[in-house]
């Protein structure tokens, strides 16, 4: 429910699901879901507007998932796993799917690698809030929207009070639009604009975490942390993974460092001295 500021409850959506996990006795962990939104809902943040008066209306929504991860006691496991959803209102449908393979070496040393890749077809999403017209009008846009994201883990335990740990990631997004662009209406539908105007988008992030932990007393950690960042906006799509990393790496890279000591004080300790 959506509390509208004047006391009043106002219906978002319902949310019906179902889900089940089993464990072979090879440890083969099986998930799997259904998920169902039955009813169309209201978003009354999407329309952007400060009263929130005009919210949009939303498809009814049926997912299915399907997750599997072997025995993380062996060095090599693997994580995998797809989801698929259908919004049928404006014939939306998306698929995800992710990879993670898994390797430990030795109790000290281990790497992770993830990737997730997701794919929006028909999505409908905010563009702008047109003032040219007598009266603002709210335009939304059908757009299909790429996802990829990579992520390299690393993770070194020099003893049982000292760990370092390293975390890589690229994150790419892409919208393209079909240059048919709709008006929301009072009623929270969305019907066909002749408004016109390029908004495609490519994003892409680039991101570094390194960070060094020293547990020098019961529950007492001190952390020290490099964190490095790289983005990049463009209005082009740009589909080729590689050119998108490198276009990343063209940009100015900012960087922090900090440094946090956590100490536990035992009271009931302190008191008995």
């Amino acid at each position: 429910l959506f509390d509208d500021g004047n006391g009043d409850q106002r219906f978002i959506n319902l949310d019906v699901s179902i889900d089940t996990r089993i464990t072979l006795k090879n440890y083969l962990s099986i998930f799997a879901k259904i998920q169902a939104f039955p009813l169309e809902g209201m978003d009354f943040y999407e329309s952007r507007t400060n009263d929130f008066n005009n919210p949009v209306i939303t498809s009814k929504m049926y997912k299915g998932r399907l997750y599997l991860s072997s025995d993380y006691r062996k060095k090599f496991a693997l994580d995998i796993g797809s989801t698929v959803g259908i919004s049928p209102l404006y014939n939306g449908i998306s698929y995800y799917t992710r990879i993670s393979p898994r390797y430990r070496f030795n109790d000290q040393i281990s790497l992770k690698y993830v990737l997730a890749l997701e794919n929006k077809y028909n999505d409908i999403g905010w563009v702008h809030n047109d003032t040219t017209q007598t009266q603002s009008r709210l335009i939304y846009g059908t757009r299909n929207v790429y996802m990829i994201t990579n992520v390299f883990e690393t993770s070194y335990i020099l003893n049982n009070k000292i760990d370092l740990s390293t975390k890589l990631r690229h994150y790419w997004s892409g919208l393209k639009y079909n240059n048919e662009f709709n008006q929301l209406n009072p009623d929270g539908y969305l019907y066909s604009s002749d408004y016109t105007g390029e908004h495609d988008d490519n994003f892409n992030i680039w991101t570094i975490d390194m960070s060094l932990n020293w547990w020098f007393a019961p529950g007492s950690q001190m952390s020290i942390v490099w964190k490095n960042i790289m983005q990049e906006d463009k209005n082009i799509l740009i589909r080729n993974l590689f050119s998108n990393i490198s276009n990343t790496f063209n940009t100015m890279p900012q960087n922090s460092f900090s440094f946090k000591i956590v100490y536990y004080l035992d009271y009931l300790y302190l008191r008995k001295k």
